[in-house]
């Protein structure tokens, strides 16, 4: 339920960098879910912010700690 509410999170419009939050969150929490290691969720938001900003035109380092941010803060929710 609460991937749904961030998912619903991002379908509004809201600031670039809470999108790239929820990002991290649902990427990260969908890696740790299938391997059970939080490290793993964490290195997987990492490797999608940093893909998505080096091929996705001019590079902003805030989205990327945002995006990793998401995916590697310890939320038990």
């Amino acid at each position: 339920m609460t991937r749904l509410a961030i998912l619903a999170l991002l379908l509004l419009p809201a600031c670039d960098k809470v999108a790239h939050l929820g990002a991290g969150f649902i990427i990260g929490g969908a890696v740790t879910d299938a391997t059970e290691s939080r490290p793993l969720g964490c290195l997987a938001s990492i490797i999608v912010g940093a893909a998505k900003e080096a091929i996705g035109g001019v590079p902003d380092p805030l989205d990327f700690l945002a995006t990793m941010a998401g995916g590697c803060l310890p939320l038990d929710v």
